[in-house]
C-alpha cells in the first residue's frame, strides 16, 4: 500500500533520515514507515512553472476574498501529481494543505479514488473578511469534504460546530492528538534544577494571545516570563521581567532538547488564548504534561476534550480570559507547592495513557483503514 502525506514544511528531512526529534507533529506519518508501507512525502516548496504561476493568482484570490488558506502555486508540478496518482491513501495534515491539494483531489476523484484523509485544526474558524463571501467559503469547504473520505477533526468544539454546518455527514471524526512520551519524558533527570519563578511562554499560532501575556507579566514584576515566539507582539518590546528568544518547533534555534531542559527549568507553562473553537496549544500542553511542568491555559470554546482534562487535576484553567483573571491564577497556583506537585504527577500519568503516540496511531488506523 502506497501513503502519502501532504506537509506544509518542517517533516520530510527529519522523517527520511529518521533524526533524533520529538515525532508528534509527523501526525504517524514515521509510524507508517516503521510498519514497511511504501512512504512519500510532498512539501510547500517555491516553484516556477506556468502553473505554478497560474495558481499563485488563484491562491491570492482563495486567501484574500474567501479566507481559505490555499498555496497550491508551492505544490504545482508533475512529480508531486505522479506521486498522488500513485497514492492509495493520502493524508493531509491541516487545511492548508487540503485547500492547496484541492486541484489535485479533483483528479484524483475522477481518476484515482485515492483515499483522502484530511486533519482539520481550525478550518471552521476563520474570519471572514468579506462577509458576501460567506457563502462561497463555505461552498469550498462542503466540496473539501464531498472530495475527501475521513475528516479528522483535532477538537470536539471544532467538530461540534462543522455538523451544524454540515448536517448527517458521516465523514467527520475526532482523533485525539498526542505527544512523543518516549521523547519528552524527563522527571527522573535530577540535574536539572527547577526555576520557581519562571514561567514559560511557548508558539507562534496566531491563537495565542501575546498582548495578553504582556499584559499579566507587567503585573507579575517579580516573576520572570520566558518566551519563545515569533509573534510580533513581542517585538522590540521593554519588560524587564519578559525574556523574548526568538524561535519556533520547526527551526533551529532551539533544539528538541534544548527545549526539554527549559521545559524542566519552568514552574508553570502557560498558554493564553483568543477565544476560538481552533483546537490551539495541544502540542505545548502535551509536552509540558509529559515532562511534568504544569500547564495553564485559556478556557476556550476550541479546547480539545474536556473529558479527559480537569481543572487542578492535571491542568489548570482559566476563565474568564481576563488579565486579572490570569494574574489571580498564577499567583495562586505557584504559591501552593502541594497543588503545583500534584497536578505535575497526574499530568504525568494522563499524557502517557492518553496521549502517546502510539495511541494516537492505533486510532488513526481504526478510522482510517
Amino acid at each position: 500500500m502506497n501513503i502519502t502525506y501532504v506537509f506544509t514544511g518542517g517533516r520530510k528531512k527529519s522523517i527520511e533520515n529518521k533524526e533524533i526529534k520529538a515525532r508528534e507533529h509527523y501526525y504517524s506519518a514515521s509510524l507508517f514507515k516503521d510498519e514497511g508501507y511504501e512512504l512519500k512525502i510532498i512539501e510547500f516548496e517555491d516553484t516556477n512553472t506556468i502553473f505554478s504561476k497560474i495558481f499563485y493568482y488563484y491562491d491570492r484570490i482563495l486567501n484574500k476574498f474567501l479566507s481559505l488558506p490555499s498555496y497550491t502555486h508551492k505544490l504545482c508540478s508533475f512529480r508531486n501529481l505522479k506521486i498522488l496518482m500513485n497514492t492509495d491513501k493520502l493524508f493531509l495534515v491541516t487545511e492548508s494543505a487540503a485547500f492547496s491539494c484541492l486541484p489535485f483531489l479533483i483528479i484524483l476523484k475522477i481518476f484515482r479514488k485515492t483515499e483522502v484523509n484530511i486533519f482539520v485544526m481550525g478550518l471552521y474558524s476563520k474570519k471572514m473578511k468579506y462577509k458576501k463571501m460567506e457563502s462561497i467559503h463555505f461552498m469550498f469547504i462542503k466540496l473539501l469534504t464531498f472530495l475527501s473520505t475521513n475528516i479528522l477533526f483535532l477538537g470536539k468544539g471544532e467538530m461540534t460546530r462543522a455538523k451544524l454546518i454540515h448536517t448527517n455527514c458521516s465523514k467527520f471524526s475526532y482523533i485525539g492528538f498526542c505527544t512523543d512520551v518516549d521523547f519528552w519524558s524527563m522527571e527522573n533527570d535530577s540535574l536539572i534544577e527547577k526555576k520557581e519563578d519562571q514561567i514559560l511562554f511557548i508558539g507562534n499560532d496566531s491563537n495565542k494571545d501575546g498582548e495578553l501575556l504582556i499584559n499579566v507579566a507587567k503585573k507579575l514584576p517579580d516573576l520572570k516570563f520566558l518566551v519563545i515566539s515569533k509573534l510580533t507582539e513581542f517585538n522590540n518590546i521593554n519588560v524587564p521581567n519578559i525574556e523574548v528568544i526568538d524561535g519556533s518547533w520547526d527551526g533551529d534555534l532551539i533544539t528538541d532538547e534544548e527545549l526539554k531542559v527549559i521545559y524542566k527549568e519552568s514552574t508553570l507553562s502557560i498558554i493564553p488564548l483568543r477565544d476560538s473553537f481552533q483546537p490551539s496549544g495541544q502540542s505545548v500542553v502535551l509536552q509540558s504534561m509529559c515532562i511534568g511542568t504544569p500547564a495553564m491555559i485559556s478556557n476556550t470554546e476550541g479546547f480539545w476534550d474536556k473529558d479527559k482534562f480537569n481543572h487542578n487535576k492535571n491542568i489548570f484553567f482559566v476563565s474568564p480570559n481576563s488579565t486579572e483573571e490570569w494574574v489571580d491564577a498564577i499567583s495562586k497556583t505557584i504559591s501552593n507547592k502541594k497543588l503545583l506537585g500534584e497536578v505535575s504527577k497526574n499530568s504525568i500519568f494522563d499524557v502517557r495513557e492518553y496521549f502517546n503516540l502510539q495511541t494516537f496511531h492505533k486510532s488513526l488506523k481504526i478510522l482510517t483503514f
